[in-house]
């Protein structure tokens, strides 16, 4: 027999998963989109927890 996996949501609602339409809608805001990639365990705990940390609020360098 199967169960549904517990699925928590964050508070803080900019670590929702990004969909396509929300996707295209920055794109078409000029909004910059950001992808890190962790190819380990280690490091995806390292990307998660800087990202957790830092301030949604950041403006990239241009």
């Amino acid at each position: 027999m199967s169960t549904l996996p517990q699925i928590s949501i964050p508070n803080d609602a900019s670590r929702l998963p990004v969909t396509l339409p929300r996707l295209a809608e920055k794109k078409a805001l000029g909004e910059p989109l950001v992808m890190v990639t962790a190819y380990d365990y280690p490091s995806a705990l390292a990307v998660d927890a800087r990202m957790s940390t830092s301030s949604s609020s950041a403006t990239p360098a241009r």
